[in-house]
């Protein structure tokens, strides 16, 4: 099958679609384990997914472009209800799914990370925790997971992401045990919302960068960067040391052995947080950008 780019329009997700995310992802990424999205606003990203992972519950038709989240009207509107109902903005940024379907993506504007719940455990358990409201997450409605609604602030570690206020910018990504991880511009860190799971990259990042070895499901905990001036320094050190400085992330992303890689994009670096102490180090670039 051939891959062909497709754009989100400003104020709704739109897919190019096949059978199921695992049908797209073998299309897209023919040899890789990797779902692939493109849209307005949003930079190619690659999430990992295992080949055996569930099935999606959206039910796609192979060359039609199908919209999974918004009405085509720019806010914030319908939280708890059918995605395709409620109303998003031209905001939007970084986006991610898990292995069971589940689509996480920031609403900048509204400084919130959102997700259409495609039916996985670990997801629902995410939703329930910060929308105490919500006992039984329903198929193909969206749900807030972070931040709190057209009001952005600086988040605490420890605190639920739903009652903290976050500025997120355009990296999203998850973990293969469905931690959720955004940068925030505010405070010029990249925070994870922990999902709950044991001995997984999420919990072990908070251990070693916050102490918190009995995380809270559903609460933020900030994993790298101790500083909100921009700047390029901290290598050699845990990524939460004080003065560690980044300018502009862009991005993260996680190897199979749990190790964080970050873009910092003003720096024009790529610099990994290591999963066996947690400490950074550049492995691209000086520190100053060039041609």
């Amino acid at each position: 099958m051939e891959y062909r780019h497709e754009t989100l329009t400003s104020t709704a997700i739109e897919l190019p679609v096949t059978q199921s995310w695992k049908a797209i992802t073998q299309a897209f990424c023919p040899g890789l384990t990797a779902i692939c999205l493109t849209g307005f606003a949003l930079p190619m990203y690659a999430q990992q997914m295992g080949v055996g992972s569930p099935q999606s519950a959206l039910v796609f038709t192979p060359g039609i472009i199908t919209t999974l989240a918004g009405n085509g009207a720019s806010g914030h509107t319908g939280d708890g209800g059918a995605a395709t109902s409620a109303e998003v903005t031209n905001g939007l940024r970084g986006i991610a799914a898990d292995a069971a379907g589940d689509v996480f993506f920031v609403d900048d504007t509204n400084a919130t990370v959102r997700v259409v719940y495609e039916g996985g455990a670990t997801a629902a358990q995410l939703i329930t925790a910060e929308n105490p409201s919500v006992t039984s997450p329903v198929v193909g409605n969206i749900y807030d997971v972070a931040g709190t609604e057209g009001s952005s602030g600086t988040p605490a570690n420890g605190t639920l992401g739903t009652s903290g206020k976050i500025k997120p910018g355009a990296g999203l990504s998850l973990d293969a045990a469905g931690d959720v991880y955004f940068n925030d511009s505010g405070t010029n860190k990249v925070w994870v919302i922990y999902a709950g799971g044991a001995g997984t990259t999420g919990s072990n990042l908070i251990a070693l960068e916050t102490g918190v070895t009995s995380p809270v499901l559903g609460d933020l905990y900030a994993i790298a960067g101790n500083s909100s001036t921009s700047g390029y320094a901290g290598n050699g050190v845990l990524a939460t040391s004080i003065g560690v400085e980044f300018h502009g992330i862009n991005d993260m992303k996680f190897d199979a052995g749990g190790n964080m890689y970050i873009v910092d994009q003003g720096n024009c670096a790529i610099r990994e947080v290591s999963a066996s102490n947690g400490y950074l180090t550049t492995i691209v670039g000086t520190g100053t950008c060039g041609v």
